[in-house]
């Protein structure tokens, strides 16, 4: 066995992975945690230098945390709500195509679906556009209230 093998079957580090974890229950999956402490023992087994003066089970135990929380971001920025799910379900397809007809005749129909639909963040759409988030944000809104009314 390789020594990421003979890491995975270390009772100690069984133990660290535990207990490094455990705090994660609730926020994230059980394959997540795996993934994440799977991840951890790869990178403290490759990258682990005794001479800077950590122990090995130190560097595990703050990498396990580290993943687990890059983790619990990355679920974070993915849930971000999507304009399709404001949608009331009695909506039908010819109703989503109007949808679409009317955010194409908006002022700014690309700040509406890079923001919606292509999942940027107003900041990102700011920096493509060259001008500040706030003016972003306002157009946003304005152009949100002229579908709603369009809408209604």
């Amino acid at each position: 066995m390789n020594k990421f093998e003979d890491l995975m079957v270390d009772e100690n580090i069984v133990k660290i992975a535990k207990s490094a974890s455990a705090r994660f229950s609730n926020t994230l999956s059980k394959d997540e945690i795996y993934t994440c402490v799977l991840n951890a023992i790869w990178k403290a087994s490759e990258r682990h230098d005794p001479e800077l003066g950590s122990k090995f089970t130190t560097y595990l135990y703050n990498g396990i945390i580290m993943e687990c929380l890059t983790q619990q971001k990355f679920n974070r920025n993915r849930s971000v709500a999507k304009l399709h799910d404001n949608i009331p379900e009695k909506f039908n397809h010819a109703d989503f195509i109007d949808l679409f007809d009317e955010i194409q005749n908006c002022d700014n129909p690309s700040i509406i679906m890079d923001y919606y639909f292509n999942n940027k963040s107003i900041k990102e759409i700011a920096q493509e556009q060259g001008v500040s988030g706030e003016t972003i944000r306002l157009k946003l809104k304005k152009n949100l209230e002229k579908l709603k009314t369009k809408l209604s």
